[in-house]
């Protein structure tokens, strides 16, 4: 029998082009510190010249971009929890401001500082504290122990053998009895 073999086609596949390698790939640092930064993935993604859901299509197949991309998301929280524990408890600061006096006629009003030097503007910092934030604790409290701090507490009202608890509603007038 003469088997006849099918020439091979020269024509490219159905659908995009994969731009991963292109794309994707030699950015790799650039997405990790977008991330880092709290970019979101849909500006990540138009950066890049990207969909979504090719973006959505590459995170679920490459781990490379995968960990890169939990390494920016871990920066970035760091971060925030770092901020908001600063805010709950509070921190100095300092506040510099720079000034020009005038004088009534609306000319700058040069003054000689420490050194001899002729200067018109004065430049005045100021340590500031600024207080805890108390919403910033509560916050912090509900996500972090949950089991004391949260809004909604369930009871589990049953015996420890699993049946029901038999609750008696007595009034107040039939108390003495």
């Amino acid at each position: 029998m003469n088997k006849k073999t099918k020439p091979k086609s020269s024509k490219k596949k159905p659908g995009r082009k994969n731009k991963y390698k292109t794309h994707i790939s030699p950015n790799l640092r650039k997405i990790q510190d977008w991330i880092g930064q709290g970019i979101i993935e849909a500006e990540i993604c138009s950066r890049l010249g990207i969909s979504v859901a090719s973006w959505e299509n590459y995170k679920n197949q490459n781990l490379v971009l995968l960990e890169r991309i939990k390494k920016g998301h871990a920066k970035v929280n760091n971060n925030a929890v770092h901020y908001l524990i600063r805010r709950f408890t509070g921190y100095e600061y300092e506040e510099t401001v720079t000034e020009q006096s005038f004088d009534e006629k609306g000319k700058v009003i040069s003054i000689v500082d420490r050194n001899g030097n002729t200067v018109s503007k004065t430049i005045k910092i100021t340590k500031k504290q600024l207080a805890p934030d108390v919403t910033a604790l509560i916050f912090w409290l509900k996500n972090h122990l949950p089991e004391d701090y949260k809004d909604r507490r369930e009871i589990d009202l049953s015996n420890p053998d699993g049946s029901g608890l038999k609750i008696i509603i007595v009034k107040p007038e039939d108390m003495n009895e």
